[in-house]
């Protein structure tokens, strides 16, 4: 009895998930039986088709046939705490980044005149963990932060589509915007807010002066900034 080759065309589209996967749409054919469809791995996989007793292939043949079926490679995603934000020049701002696997970011400034950047490590960085990016003002103006990630594991993993986060570096905080915005300002260790105390623009701008050194902090009172110099008009 003869038996169709069969080829490439049983080949299904997979992609690389840690789980073993069906590579074929079909384990066995008309007088044949495939093996090595079931892999985990990225990669070319090579597919044996195993003639049944009583069956020939269409051309008189017996040997086994061999054709390759493809894995992909899947995408690393990676995330950032934030895509923007703002720093006095000669003050510092940071982001965290994070990947779904293990790995190692590397980042870097589109204009190191107007900010640096770096992180807090460059080794290899566990799954799901924060890494922190600190970025210095250096001069009035803006930059863009690219953030790019290479997977340990290259064999499953092909390398992440890059983020950024576009810093803008000022020299003076202005005091209207940072209300409009609704940002809290600490000094000495109290919090100045229209939204936590009620206070109004001008009740605020009362208690400070030109040039004072406050504290920037969110919602939470974590710092956003270490020491600025604060511009009340």
């Amino acid at each position: 009895i003869l038996a169709s080759k069969p080829t490439t065309s049983l080949c299904s589209a997979r992609t690389y998930n840690g789980s073993n996967q069906q590579l074929t749409s079909a384990t066995v054919g008309t007088g044949y039986t495939l093996s090595g469809y079931s892999q985990k791995n990225a990669g070319t996989h090579t597919i044996t088709a195993t003639l049944n007793d009583g069956y020939r292939w269409s051309d008189n043949t017996t040997t086994n046939v061999t054709f390759n079926c493809v894995m992909n490679k899947a995408t690393p995603a990676i995330t950032l705490s934030a895509t923007s934000g703002t720093a006095l020049s000669g003050g510092t701002v940071t982001f965290n980044e994070q990947a779904n696997v293990a790995g190692r970011f590397t980042v870097s400034s589109s204009n190191t005149g107007i900010a640096t950047v770096s992180q807090a490590s460059s080794n290899e960085i566990a799954a799901n963990t924060n890494n922190l990016v600190t970025i210095t003002g250096v001069a009035k103006g803006s930059a863009t932060i690219t953030v790019n990630f290479t997977p340990s594991d290259t064999t499953n993993y092909s390398s992440a589509t890059s983020k950024t986060y576009v810093v803008s570096i000022v020299d003076e905080y202005i005091f209207d915007e940072l209300i409009n915005n609704n940002i809290i300002i600490n000094e000495d260790k109290k919090l100045l807010s229209n939204i936590m105390y009620g206070l109004t623009s001008s009740e605020m701008l009362a208690l400070l002066k030109d040039d004072d050194t406050v504290t920037l902090v969110d919602k939470n009172n974590i710092a956003l900034e270490s020491t600025v110099k604060l511009k009340t008009g």
